[in-house]
């Protein structure tokens, strides 16, 4: 009941998640869907890190590994690709996701407790980004696609509904065998045009043009009392976006009000 009446009172409500924005929209007619951003340019001037020690071709995976990760999706894809190596960058939450199965295969790496900035430079150095994740109806696209985009490099995804509007820069697969078929067909048939827009792809959803898009939806009325519903529940998640928004508002309001940049 708290739920439905914060909804109800707010002038308008934001959420990245289709599912919760379904919900809402019941109960509150200024309702918007706006995703998370990110900062592409890390992604377009990464450094490939050294690559000797991986053996080629690469499809990587960068961000936490929890529930949403598809462990049979990629223990079959390891079995019918031996001539493939499958890295995956970033922590892996044991308590909600159980990956032993996957440490004894020889063709995946996992590389966890990586500082942010050096994951850049592990897309980069990837020869296909992929997204292994059974679907979860209350989550939003995962900010690492718009990463993945940002790279250049062909990527490979689940196929989820909440993921359709990606659809020109992403080949999406329903099982082992389109995985393996997408992928094999990333490092064969790419081209240097298709890099170039999947990286404008990624330009669409940056932390700028998202505060753009922000702005454009406070301008259109009264928004004294505006409500961001999480899809997430670890606190970090919140934190990082609200100081993004922030600092990309902050400037152009400085030169506004005749302060310094």
């Amino acid at each position: 009941d708290l739920e439905h009446r914060t909804v109800r009172g707010a002038d308008m409500v934001l959420t990245a998640s289709w599912r919760l924005l379904e919900i809402a929209r019941k109960l509150n007619p200024t309702v918007y869907q706006v995703f998370d951003g990110i900062s592409p340019e890390a992604f377009e001037e990464a450094i490939p890190v050294e690559k000797t020690a991986l053996k080629h071709p690469v499809a990587g995976y960068i961000g936490a590994i929890s529930d949403r990760f598809d462990v049979e999706l990629v223990d079959a894809l390891a079995r019918r690709m031996p001539d493939w190596t499958f890295v995956f960058v970033g922590r892996v939450e044991a308590e909600r996701v159980d990956v032993s199965s996957l440490r004894d295969r020889a063709n995946i790496i996992f590389i966890e407790n990586k500082k942010p900035g050096e994951v850049p430079g592990y897309v980069a150095s990837f020869d296909a980004c992929f997204l292994p994740y059974i679907p979860e109806p209350l989550s939003p696209p995962p900010t690492k696609l718009f990463k993945y985009l940002a790279s250049g490099r062909p990527v490979v995804a689940s196929a989820l509904p909440e993921f359709d509007f990606l659809a020109e820069g992403i080949v999406f697969a329903k099982d082992a065998g389109e995985f393996e078929k997408a992928l094999r067909e990333a490092l064969t048939q790419d081209a240097p045009q298709k890099a170039g827009g999947r990286r404008e792809l990624a330009r669409r959803h940056s932390w700028a043009a998202r505060v753009d898009e922000l702005a454009k939806l406070w301008a259109s009325g009264c928004r004294r009392r505006v409500l961001i519903i999480p899809h997430h529940p670890l606190f970090e998640d919140l934190r990082i976006r609200l100081v993004e928004v922030a600092r990309h508002l902050a400037e152009p309001l400085l030169v506004r009000f005749g302060f310094p940049p």
